[in-house]
């Protein structure tokens, strides 16, 4: 009884949340991660933490879906419209080449 008395929707929230995956646009061996561009990532305004599943030096998968993507980047800010310019940010580091694969 006392679930169906929550709301559907929360109506308090003290701040935004987005979960963005970090993406391999090919299969191959990880050479490096791209440290400016990575600097980049961690130094936006909602970076609150990261998760990178693979390492240098070790195999790395073509990211075509959520359960073969390489990581994520979870960002957090008060602001809806500063989450989603770092979310649109985090995206373009990501697409200019994050991962070195060969």
């Amino acid at each position: 009884a006392a679930f169906a008395d929550l709301p559907v929707v929360p109506s308090d929230f003290s701040v935004h949340v987005m979960e963005a995956k970090l993406r391999s646009p090919v299969a191959g061996v990880l050479k490096s991660i791209n440290e400016e561009r990575w600097l980049a990532i961690t130094r936006l305004s909602s970076f609150k933490s990261a998760c990178v599943m693979v390492s240098v030096g070790q195999p790395i998968a073509k990211t075509i879906d959520a359960c073969s993507a390489s990581g994520n980047v979870n960002l957090q800010h008060e602001s809806l419209e500063v989450l989603r310019r770092d979310y649109a940010a985090f995206h373009e580091l990501v697409e200019a080449g994050l991962f070195e694969v060969h």
